[in-house]
């Protein structure tokens, strides 16, 4: 699958959930008999109380004509009949929103493949990143667009503008610089192809300019990528890239900096590599395999600890250094780093979890009324599904034996990871979970949910899964969440609320249960932590 069908699936499908929400549905006439519908619900549980989300605006025809495109959907960079009409088409698009920056790089991304003027397909990809404004956090497709751009360039001898946009590309986020040699494909490839970079590139940059360091730091990134995809793979190839890298440029960062990631966070020290998955970091005294574990983090951080001394304002170094000390269980260490992190950071994702990270290290620490402070921090920065402080905060709160405020933290982690959970789940499992609302109808209950979770798919499309398509879900996060719950109230000394939340557990995840749960007298009973 090549990188523009991989761009053209995601986008498409980023527009659907908000063409099925502007569709008119079952939906809108349940909406009035929701709340009727639950006013006899007598302790409804936190998670579930919450206001239902404003649906998004429809979007615009343009928006909804891409969306909706056999042309597009179908343009394939190996048949060049499918390319013209979909450029056609992207046009029209682009005249109806001439403000859209992903028009502009599909339509350059499709008119590279087409071998169409090169002035042309690098006007629009200017156009695209001029539109796309300063980078955002997390915005991977500028990225992308500055390595197309350079690919454009070297491809017509400009070599010099296209290295000078390969750096930019590399300079969007560091900690992922090697995606952006992404052509879909799994193996390195040696052969040059038009509009994605392969190693014939590379060699030829090298060739070109034997003294830079740059040819042999975008090998080593090119290599890390593909590499990833085998795990038998021989990294030898791609540190000697980044010590070849150092030698030609003693004065640069970045060479020491990629190869402590490697190290780190990557595939010789990281979570996907081979060495961690031979050793869980809790294991003490230190087996052999944990050991190799620990040296292969500390190489890495020694190859930081090069980059920082060369570059002390280099805030991605810091930030991996802290991970990987924090994982070697030097907390004091880690929260110096997550210090310096803080003082060069933006505003932004970044700050919210380093906010969350030098928490679990002062967690560590013994330091809970410290932690709990930089959990509040990253909470009041923005907590998504994927953001973890809330749950943090509620196990520094039962460290410190304030029950109330964890509990609290819980309910707002059980509703952060509901979204995801009842996609996957059928009304039978939720009821099991939440005999609250046994007496409620089903066509109610799915649009009481719909509205506080899923308000930007319309109720068809809700109800389809909920009701008719999805399975048993099976998951240790949600139980473990009621578990902690129950626990919390246990402690309290209320008894019947902390059994409600175990019967959760024992009804719907019954694995979990035994792992939990044990049976005495004929009476379930706790398991000590």
């Amino acid at each position: 699958m090549t990188r523009f069908t991989l761009l053209v699936l995601c986008c498409s499908q980023l527009l659907s959930t908000s063409l099925s929400a502007a569709s008119p549905t079952a939906g809108k006439t349940l909406q009035s008999t929701v709340r009727a519908g639950t006013q006899n619900v007598q302790h409804e549980p936190p998670e579930l109380t919450g206001r239902p989300q404003a649906a998004p605006p429809p979007p615009g025809p343009a928006l909804r004509q891409f969306a909706q495109s056999k042309v597009i959907r179908a343009a394939d960079p190996e048949n060049p009949k499918t390319l013209r009409p979909a450029i056609a088409e992207l046009t029209d698009l682009i005249r109806q929103e001439p403000h859209n920056s992903d028009f502009y790089f599909l339509r350059a991304s499709l008119a590279c493949y087409a071998r169409a003027d090169h002035v042309n397909v690098l006007n629009d990809l200017a156009q695209s990143i001029s539109l796309r404004g300063p980078r955002r956090n997390g915005d991977e497709t500028l990225k992308e667009r500055y390595a197309l751009r350079a690919k454009v360039e070297f491809d017509n001898h400009r070599y010099d503008d296209a290295m000078r946009d390969l750096d930019t590309a590399i300079k969007q986020d560091y900690d992922s610089a090697q995606q952006i040699f992404n052509d879909g494909g799994t193996k390195p490839s040696t052969i040059a192809k038009p509009c994605v970079w392969t190693l014939a590139d590379l060699d030829t940059l090298a060739e070109r300019y034997p003294t830079d360091y740059r040819p042999p730091l975008y090998r080593g990134l090119y290599l890390s990528y593909f590499l990833a995809f085998d795990l038998e793979s021989d990294y030898t190839p791609l540190i000697d890239a980044f010590e070849r890298a150092a030698t030609l440029n003693p004065a640069s960062p970045l060479p020491h900096f990629f190869s402590g990631e490697l190290y780190t966070i990557g595939r010789l020290g990281g979570v996907m590599s081979t060495a961690n998955a031979k050793c869980l970091d809790y294991v003490v005294p230190r087996t052999p395999a944990c050991l190799a574990l620990d040296e292969a983090r500390r190489t890495g951080i020694r190859s930081l600890t090069r980059a920082i001394a060369l570059d002390p304002t280099f805030m991605h170094a810091y930030a991996i250094r802290a991970n990987a000390l924090y994982d070697l269980k030097e907390y004091q260490q880690a929260v110096r780093d997550y210090d310096e992190v803080l003082k060069l950071a933006p505003e932004g994702d970044t700050v919210r979890s380093i906010y969350n990270d030098r928490g679990l290290a002062k967690m560590a620490l013994g330091h809970y009324h410290s932690a709990i402070l930089d959990f509040s921090r990253s909470i009041a920065l923005g907590c998504s599904e994927l953001c973890q402080s809330y749950e943090n905060r509620a196990d520094a709160y039962l460290k410190l034996h304030n029950y109330t405020m964890a509990i609290a933290d819980i309910g707002r982690s059980i509703e952060l990871v509901l979204p995801s959970a009842l996609y996957m789940m059928n009304i039978e499992q939720f009821r099991r979970i939440y005999p609250e609302y046994d007496a409620v109808p089903d066509d109610v209950l799915c649009e009481k949910l719909r509205r506080l979770f899923y308000h930007a798919l319309s109720y068809t499309s809700f109800a389809n899964e909920f009701l008719i398509k999805a399975k048993e879900y099976s998951s240790t996060v949600l139980p473990d969440f009621f578990v902690k719950r129950g626990d919390a109230y246990m402690a309290l000394h209320q008894a019947a609320k902390a059994n409600a939340e175990y019967d959760r557990v024992s009804r719907a995840f019954p694995e979990w249960a035994a792992v939990v749960f044990t049976q005495k007298n004929g009476s379930r009973v706790r398991k000590p932590e």
